[in-house]
């Protein structure tokens, strides 16, 4: 369910350029995650997904219950999912290489593991 797609997980304010210095090269297409919570289960549970330092991931957010979504990286950022949610964007930007989760804390569920790679 995650497809590169021009649209901008998750982090508010840290949008912006994500021009890596490559001469003549586009920015790297952003990455959309799109999250579920119903009936008390989330979708996708422990994904993997592959980024770069500095491309924007988009967390898509659907959901009829309360909870909240966390990531677990540098930066840190946690978003109010709430219910009646159809599409709600959170952005993200990663600025460091490693892995960061993302996570619900309501369902206390792993939502996507972030491959950062430089």
């Amino acid at each position: 369910m995650i497809t590169a797609v021009a649209a901008a997980v998750l982090l508010a304010g840290c949008g912006g350029s994500t021009d890596r210095g490559d001469e003549g090269s586009e920015a790297a297409e952003p990455v959309v995650l799109d999250v579920t919570i119903a009936d008390g289960e989330v979708t996708p549970t422990n994904d993997r997904v592959e980024v770069s330092v500095g491309q924007e991931v988009v967390a898509r957010v659907t959901s009829d219950a309360a909870d909240e979504l966390h990531v677990h990286g540098e930066p840190e950022a946690t978003w109010a999912v709430e219910p009646g949610m159809e599409g709600e964007e959170f952005r993200y930007t990663p600025q460091i290489p490693g892995q960061i989760a993302i996570e619900t804390h309501g369902l206390h569920a792993t939502v996507a593991t972030l491959v950062v790679t430089p």
